[in-house]
């Protein structure tokens, strides 16, 4: 059963296949949700807000808890195949005042890889994500590799963008990832 709260993330994402999000009002959205304005504004303060809440379950959606360190370009090609699938939605955010939801919502997916991948290397690295140095760096790396992939209008093979921005062995990506847990939590880990 869907709730009110979804239904009016879903109508927002249908409302953005044809129009830029700064021509969208919550007025549109609540008309299309079929939702009064009210419950709206129960839900979110505003329209930013909405999508916020639409691209974090998209991301939640696309990217599984666990992740093998195999299958971590496969996850990462996702995340370029839901904007290629997702063209105009995604555009018309893109060149809006919500810019910053779109990047915010690869970055979320590239953390949800990285986090994904870390509980595969270790038990004890759940909180760890992110917060290495090293690791930080290779994540607004893949978030520039897409957004500019997605700024120059997709035309470059995304399986080829990958095997030359990211081509490290899954003993390169354990590794990085457990020297994370080092720095993040050096007197709880074991073996640092």
């Amino acid at each position: 059963m869907k709730t009110a709260k979804e239904a009016l993330a879903k109508s927002l994402k249908t409302l953005l296949q044809t129009r830029s999000f700064d021509e969208i009002a919550v007025k549109q959205i609540v008309l299309d949700s079929g939702v009064n304005r009210q419950t709206f504004y129960y839900h979110f303060q505003d329209k930013f807000d909405c999508l916020q809440y639409l691209f974090f379950n998209e991301a939640r959606d696309l990217i599984p808890e666990q992740i093998l360190l195999s299958e971590w370009k496969a996850r990462y090609l996702s995340v370029f195949r839901y904007l290629d699938v997702n063209h105009n939605f995604c555009r018309h955010v893109e060149v809006s005042s919500g810019y910053s939801q779109l990047s915010d919502f690869v970055l979320d997916c590239i953390n949800l890889i990285v986090q994904g991948m870390t509980r595969k290397v270790s038990v004890n690295a759940a909180d760890s994500f992110g917060s290495g140095k090293d690791l930080s760096v290779l994540e607004y790396g893949l978030q520039g590799v897409i957004m500019n992939w997605f700024r120059d209008g997709l035309r470059e093979n995304p399986t080829l963008l990958i095997d030359g921005a990211a081509n490290f062995t899954e003993e390169q990506l354990e590794i990085l990832l457990r020297d994370s847990q080092c720095v993040d939590k050096s007197d709880k880990v074991s073996g640092c």
